[in-house]
């Protein structure tokens, strides 16, 4: 089954998760936590990408974030690969990646849609058993967005999302596809001219008029 192509669209946030190597440890001790989010800032700050929240969980990383150039997600998470796994293998004395493959990105619709994933992000580890409360887990956004804005406080302390939306987010997380309303969707279907919705389970029916789909692909 072939890779499906980046989103890169400038303005338009996407929810990043990159998992650790066979679930393995990507984190140890607190200085790689803080180390991480330094070339996170430095990385974002270079190609030029917003990070709306984060969580650091000690097997994988989830990232909100809207770039302000084309292809800078991709370069902003090669960057940071590059220089945390350097890190990382020379303290533990370790070769090799660190990284499960390539890092999974969802498109986000702004607004509602946007505040619900950046509240799924900083509930994670609560829902991993981490944490009791969102503000008892030291590497999230949520401390940050809750001391840097009054208004950013009153969101991050609501209660957790309805399973059902955990789960809307969490599967098209995992089927790099979009989330948002169905024009939303339709807007970014029209800009890439490519599906952005869960394909029907089953193999299409054979007829003599059957063609392949063609899709754009960056």
């Amino acid at each position: 089954m072939p890779r499906q192509s980046r989103y890169n669209l400038c303005d338009h946030a996407s929810h990043v998760m990159q998992q650790g190597l066979s679930q393995h440890a990507s984190f140890v001790s607190d200085s790689d936590y803080q180390f991480y989010i330094e070339c996170l800032k430095d990385a974002a700050e270079v190609h030029q990408c917003e990070v709306h929240a984060y969580a650091l969980m000690p097997s994988h990383v989830h990232l909100i974030v809207t770039p302000k150039k084309h292809n800078g997600v991709s370069k902003m998470m090669q960057s940071i690969g590059r220089r945390y796994v350097q890190y990382f293998n020379t303290r533990y004395d370790r070769t090799g990646t660190l990284w499960e493959g390539r890092y999974k990105a969802s498109l986000i619709q702004s607004g509602e849609h946007l505040e619900n994933t950046i509240q799924y992000v900083e509930q994670c580890p609560v829902r991993s058993g981490f944490a009791e409360d969102a503000s008892d887990y030291q590497w999230t956004s949520f401390r940050v967005r809750a001391a840097n804005s009054e208004q950013a406080s009153t969101q991050t302390e609501a209660n957790s999302l309805c399973p059902t939306i955990e789960s809307e987010i969490s599967n098209v997380l995992q089927k790099c596809l979009v989330y948002g309303d169905d024009s939303f969707k339709d807007l970014i279907e029209s800009m890439l001219s490519r599906k952005v919705r869960p394909g029907k389970r089953g193999r299409p029916r054979k007829t003599a008029m059957t063609k392949p789909l063609m899709y754009a692909t960056s």
